[in-house]
């Protein structure tokens, strides 16, 4: 890895990027202040950026930073109620920004990251980490396969990371010389310091162990550290993780297969976060049996995955532990059950959105149509649209609970009775449906994974998506085949496969205002 020097140009762009309202660290310098001082400011920090990566030392005065407890929730007396989150000198960010730039173009570049890794990546979002799990969860299940959902709860991963090791693991991808030196200096020798209300604690404490919280850098390092065990090599299973939240999915012809598969892969995956100082929370780590239907469940409630730490042997009994059951699971924000309805999920959205009812029936005397409309695509469009390209395909009858969420949020909104028309209140709002949301959002995925090519806008214009074969109907409501069908579809009508992805989304968002309802929900109906 080469370490490349700064310029004046870019420590200038990242100071202008930076938060102005973030908490100032130890110097109490704010942001504004070295905004407002750029010109004196950018010269100096761009020396002090290029003789770090000249003689691979990070200034000390950057490596202290400030504890602020925050408290969470039960007795006030105990540590443990308490977050702390950790504050950095504005001026440290501006090197660790730069740095980070680099290291993470050097890991794209040599795709050294693996791709069951979502976290902290240009390009890659929970919402793409929940989508291919319950694909794969789905495409199995439409094999006739039994899926066995393992959600491992790793316990301080970010402050339990071995800083040797991870030099090690650096160092073995082929960061070397300068540039490790560097970052080994960057991770030693650094400190922190408690502040309550205005007052410091007496003397800054060193850390030994964990990536810094509350830095740039450390989520990076924290990727380059798990991420062989996201390439583990899993009989009849995958990995997904996103930083730390990591599942992971087994697949076997029969219950006891993917019980075996489980248990076994669970074996090798706790003994590499034991080798690599890392600590398995079992108490809350659960499993989920994904079926599509109850007569596929296994017989007999004595199902139970075991967690084993000794020496594993499929023929021989212990007493390792034993991991909870559970019917439905929450993974980065999503609720999954067993038979991915997205009931529960849907549920919940539906109450989240009628909470903002109180917000719109005051902010609607006050403010104008133009703010309002801004206010709900802040608040409501974005509760919607998150991960609804894993959820947006449930059943109809189970879709219409947030549907009418979001509808009387609108008539609340618009001062609208209880009986008004959909068909007018959603003209007249100018938004779209629940489903509506859905089809913009597997629309724009599909173009975005499609390679253009001229050759085929000449032939059939309906075929440009590879489709999705399924043998089950249980698949026909996830992304993998409603999103290739209904592209070919759109595609006919609209021709979007030659247009940019700004030019598809302004063309096709046009086009499903002027849908009807059932219009829409025709175009499901008939793509199955």
């Amino acid at each position: 890895m080469a370490m490349l020097e700064t310029s004046e140009e870019e420590v200038e762009a990242i100071l202008i990027n930076l938060n102005s309202d973030s908490a100032t660290g130890w110097d109490d310098i704010p942001t504004k202040l070295l905004k407002s001082l750029k010109a004196i400011v950018v010269p100096v920090m761009t020396h002090i950026t290029n003789s770090c990566i000249e003689t691979g030392v990070f200034p000390e005065v950057f490596k202290i930073s400030v504890i602020h407890p925050i408290y969470k929730a039960g007795n006030r007396n105990c540590v443990s109620n308490y977050r702390p989150i950790s504050v950095l000198p504005a001026l440290s960010k501006i090197v660790e920004k730069i740095l980070n730039k680099r290291l993470i173009l050097y890991l794209e570049k040599e795709n050294i990251l693996s791709n069951n890794q979502f976290g902290f990546r240009t390009g890659r979002y929970t919402a793409d980490a929940v989508l291919e799990l319950t694909e794969y969860v789905a495409t199995h299940i439409d094999k006739q396969y039994r899926c066995v959902g393992v959600f491992l709860d790793l316990a301080k991963a970010f402050d339990t990371v071995s800083i040797s090791i991870l030099l090690s693991k650096m160092e073995q991808v082929g960061i070397r010389g300068t540039s490790l030196k560097i970052f080994k200096d960057y991770l030693k020798s650094r400190k922190q310091r408690v502040k309550l209300a205005n007052d410091y604690s007496d003397d800054a404490v060193c850390c030994e162990y964990g990536v810094p919280q509350g830095s740039v850098l450390g989520p990076t390092l924290f990727l380059l550290y798990i991420n062989n065990l996201c390439d583990l090599d899993i009989k009849s299973g995958r990995l997904f993780t996103f930083a730390d939240d990591t599942s992971i999915v087994f697949h076997g012809r029969t219950w006891d297969e993917a019980k075996l598969n489980t248990e076994t892969g669970l074996n090798k995956i706790a003994k590499w976060l034991s080798y690599n100082l890392l600590t398995l929370n079992t108490t809350k780590t659960k499993f989920i049996l994904f079926r599509n239907t109850v007569r596929s469940l296994p017989i007999g409630n004595d199902f139970g995955i075991q967690l084993h730490t000794c020496q594993y042997n499929v023929q021989n009994e212990c007493n390792c532990t034993f991991l909870d059951r559970t019917r439905i699971v929450k993974y980065l924000g999503v609720l999954l059950d067993e038979r991915l309805t997205w009931v529960p999920h849907i549920n919940l959205l539906a109450g989240r959105i009628r909470r903002l009812i109180c917000i719109f029936r005051k902010l609607r005397h006050v403010a104008d149509h133009k703010l309002i409309k801004n206010v709900y695509t802040a608040l409501a469009e974005s509760i919607l649209s998150y991960c609804i390209s894993s959820w947006g395909g449930a059943r109809k009858t189970h879709l219409i609970e947030v549907e009418r969420a979001q509808r009387t949020l609108l008539k609340v909104i618009k001062f609208k009775p209880f009986r008004y028309p959909t068909v007018d209140l959603y003209s007249e709002c100018d938004v779209l449906t629940v489903r509506q949301i859905y089809i913009k959002n597997i629309i724009i995925y599909q173009h975005k994974k499609i390679i253009y090519d001229d050759a085929i806008t000449n032939r059939r214009t309906h075929r440009v998506c590879p489709t999705t074969q399924a043998k089950t109907s249980y698949l026909q409501k996830f992304q993998c085949y409603t999103g290739p069908m209904l592209y070919n579809r759109l595609n006919k009508i609209l021709n979007i496969y030659p247009l940019n992805i700004y030019e598809c989304k302004i063309k096709l968002v046009e086009w499903l205002k002027t849908q009807k309802y059932n219009e829409i929900e025709n175009l499901f109906t008939n793509v199955k």
